[in-house]
């Protein structure tokens, strides 16, 4: 009998859709990432960049010289920084962040163990998109135009904090590498019937640079490295879908993974896949990143036959980190969340 409940309550909780769990399920119209399967370790932090510490980035507004879509929209007007440029991310830590930004964000996420700040740059290319599509210019090439004229002014040292020692490994030193760099384009081909996105290289939004290899800054003392998993990503159209959130997830899969971490379509989650309505993150990703350790969950093991009951009362998650957690094999756990929308 104990067995067969046991059994009834994992198939409810399936059928209600409270199985949080790193779906295959991965609709990439939105996101390009390596598509192989890596063998993960169970709570075992960053993938590719640290989830714990101080991380300092930069994030770069580009526009084409010849865009003409949606000139005088107020969200950011041709030849303009976006309004709410200044917004997406602090350029020092504090415990109250810009309510929004990308500090703020992962302040709440991580319980501020991941304190996440940058710098805010907007530039606008020198040549038309029929200029460098003459040139046989690509998403790499034109990265590498603007990065070089924005090298002129800024010291990248202050993007240098970090090295990769292996897949979950991180060492706070600088190793010549720079750690992050987001690019947000305005409009690719929106405003014409040239296809330019697939002309120059933005079909969709990226998990790096271009991959045309390394970008040599600060006198030749540091590089940006280009390739997937490298020092940045692309996302190609702030009018599009939420560019917020684009920047987000693709940066996200520095610190989870590849394509099958994605939770499925419709379900929440730092990588929740294209479609979904929240992008905060899930008790699997919290454990994953180490921003909260298995005494943050109650812990129910159905792989012990003795009786195990939970008399605590399951709170708001995000502000709680709290958690039910149901063992049910090695390594494979069930999550259920309880989220009041309070934070």
């Amino acid at each position: 009998m104990e067995q067969f409940l046991k059994y009834i309550v994992l198939f409810l909780m399936t059928v209600l859709n409270f199985m949080i769990y790193a779906s295959t399920n991965s609709n990439t119209e939105n996101c390009i990432v390596t598509a192989s399967t890596a063998n993960y370790k169970y709570g075992a932090g960053g993938y590719k960049l640290s989830s714990i510490g101080n991380l300092n980035i930069l994030i770069v507004f580009a526009e084409f010289s010849d865009d003409n879509y949606k000139t005088n929209d107020t969200r950011w007007v041709k030849g303009q920084a976006p309004q709410n440029m200044n917004k997406w991310i602090d350029q020092t830590w504090s415990s109250n962040p810009t309510q929004g930004s990308f500090t703020h964000y992962f302040n709440e996420m991580s319980g501020n163990k991941f304190k996440l700040t940058g710098k805010e740059l907007h530039i606008v290319t020198n040549k038309t998109r029929a200029e460098y599509k003459s040139l046989g210019w690509e998403r790499f090439d034109i990265h590498k135009e603007l990065l070089q004229r924005i090298d002129v002014s800024e010291n990248f040292s202050n993007y240098d904090h970090w090295r990769l020692d292996s897949n979950y490994n991180h060492s706070n030193i600088a190793d010549t590498k720079i750690d992050m760099i987001i690019f947000v384009w305005r409009n690719i081909d929106k405003d014409t019937q040239v296809k330019y996105s697939s002309d120059l290289d933005f079909g969709n939004n990226y998990g790096d640079l271009g991959r045309g290899g390394n970008i040599w800054v600060d006198s030749g003392q540091r590089y940006i490295s280009t390739a997937t998993w490298g020092s940045g990503v692309t996302v190609r159209n702030y009018f599009g879908q939420d560019p917020f959130r684009i920047a987000l997830h693709e940066f996200n899969h520095y610190l989870l993974g590849h394509i099958d971490m994605h939770n499925g379509f419709g379900y929440w989650g730092m990588l929740a896949d294209w479609g979904t309505k929240s992008y905060t993150t899930n008790a699997f990703e919290m454990y994953q990143l180490q921003w909260a350790q298995s005494t943050s969950f109650y812990t129910i093991d159905v792989t012990n036959t003795s009786v195990q009951t939970i008399t605590k009362t399951l709170n708001d998650f995000l502000t709680t980190n709290k958690a039910i957690r149901i063992k049910y094999g090695d390594n494979k756990y069930f999550y259920i969340e309880n989220h009041q929308k309070i934070s």
